[in-house]
């Protein structure tokens, strides 16, 4: 795959405005073998060949650009910024966008371009399986292996890669600064119960006093429970208004690291809400169903 700037034959030249476009020597079966549906046109077929005229399959941002309102099947483009060469390729078909780099890649142009029509060696190829089965690809690269050997045996697969692989190997770093922020995002809360939990024991061992007196006097047993978590349930009350906002304002620094997720998914937010919340309610409810326990005489005794 290479690039470099085209001009369209009946269309204004927009190459100071919009970047180079991406061209893809590929197969007659490429498109179906990778699973890109056609969206007008043909595909190509062995009679477009070295000696028929030049033809080529775009994308859709290829054709809003240059052909908006109109379809682009049966117009010409040319490479290069030559206006001379504008007619040289016939655009025969429209495919559905995809990603060519990786998956945090814009929209650009593309055209595929048949290789029967371009005088270059080809390194790579593309092979459709499924992965259904649990040796469905180890099987499938022996068999192309055996394949290859048969036809030349000269010729050498030297690397095979899924297109799961790839995709994968394309996000790396961004799955490691998910599992770290995960990490240390669930350590945070950790911490954070912990120290309501250390809170509220020792808030609950400084009031042992009055809390004998209350159960002494009939306090009970809901209500006391009530009276000693409400002070954590008023805490989680303003964490949550000021953690949430702050949350919400600062998602602009994620967008590059998501992949169709929209970085203020609602519910992502609740799911977090939901979990703090359970997790301080329960960090202070241990101290306070003990301190509901304790033996009021016990109790009138603590200083």
């Amino acid at each position: 795959m290479d690039s470099g700037p085209i001009t369209v034959q009946g269309a204004p030249d927009l190459s100071q405005h919009i970047s180079d476009t991406l061209f893809n020597n590929v197969g007659n079966e490429f498109l179906k073998t990778i699973g890109l549906p056609l969206r007008s046109g043909r595909n190509f077929t062995a009679q477009d060949t070295s000696s028929s005229p030049k033809v080529a399959i775009i994308n859709e941002t290829m054709e809003r650009t240059y052909f908006p309102n109109q379809s682009a099947i049966g117009h010409h483009f040319g490479r290069g910024k030559d206006p001379a060469h504008s007619g040289d390729i016939e655009i025969i078909g429209v495919v559905k966008d995809a990603k060519y780099v990786g998956l945090a890649d814009r929209k650009r142009m593309a055209a595929y371009l048949p290789y029967s029509q371009q005088s270059q060696n080809y390194g790579n190829f593309s092979v459709r399986y499924n992965p259904g089965a649990s040796n469905a690809k180890a099987a499938l690269i022996s068999s192309v292996r055996q394949t290859i050997t048969e036809i030349n045996p000269n010729l050498i697969v030297a690397s095979v890669y899924t297109l799961e692989d790839q995709v994968a190997g394309s996000i790396a770093t961004q799955r490691l600064i998910a599992k770290l922020s995960s990490f240390f995002g669930v350590l945070a809360v950790l911490l954070a119960c912990l120290g309501i939990y250390g809170l509220m024991s020792y808030s609950v061992i400084r009031r042992t006093n009055e809390i004998g007196i209350r159960l002494a006097l009939g306090a009970q047993t809901p209500k006391l429970l009530w009276m000693i978590l409400r002070e954590s349930v008023i805490l989680l009350a303003l964490g949550l208004a000021i953690g949430l906002p702050i949350a919400y304002a600062s998602t602009g620094v994620l967008t590059k690291l998501l992949y169709q997720l929209s970085p203020t998914d609602p519910a992502t937010f609740i799911a977090c809400a939901i979990i703090v919340t359970a997790m301080t309610i329960l960090a202070a409810w241990l101290p306070a169903k003990r301190a509901t326990k304790v033996d009021p005489m016990v109790a009138l005794r603590c200083d």
